[in-house]
């Protein structure tokens, strides 16, 4: 009996975990949405250091997730017997609803996100593409003006 409230405990601390841990991947997309919206300054490495950041995050929470389950699944039975557990029950309710809630802000800002990253990568590939092309131009154009000249001899008219 008092163990599983010692495993609800744990329960309810592992979802208070797995807030905190959404709320830091909340602030990383956002930052990396900051850093897109300047795309013509946008800084690379910074954006690539968001990214390490919320894979780290993202890996706690599966582990948050991974433990919560296993833990979930040996107190399952129990806690749909227990009318003395309501209190807390309620509680992961909450706390559910709210990482929930959060995950689907996280899916919202990710997916403008990666169109707005889509688009980056647009205009770079295009500014790629436009400095290929000039530079091309101008390699032709000084072997085309180099050719010209080879051949034709120039005399020098000595007398003054």
């Amino acid at each position: 009996m008092d163990s599983n409230r010692t495993y609800i405990e744990v329960l309810i601390h592992s979802l208070q975990k797995k807030v905190q841990v959404l709320d830091d991947v909340i602030a990383l997309t956002k930052e990396q949405e900051i850093l897109l919206e300047k795309s013509e300054s946008m800084d690379m490495d910074e954006f690539n250091q968001t990214i390490d950041k919320k894979g780290h995050l993202i890996d706690q929470i599966n582990e948050l997730n991974d433990g919560f389950e296993k833990l979930y699944d040996r107190i399952k039975e129990e806690l749909k017997n227990k009318k003395e557990y309501s209190m807390e029950i309620m509680q992961l309710q909450d706390l559910i609803k709210i990482v929930t809630e959060k995950s689907v802000k996280i899916q919202v800002v990710e997916k403008q996100n990666y169109v707005k990253f889509q688009y980056y990568l647009k205009t770079k590939s295009t500014e790629i593409k436009e400095f290929k092309q000039s530079t091309k131009t101008v390699s032709s154009y000084y072997k085309n003006m180099a050719s010209q000249h080879q051949g034709q001899s120039y005399f020098i008219d000595k007398k003054k």
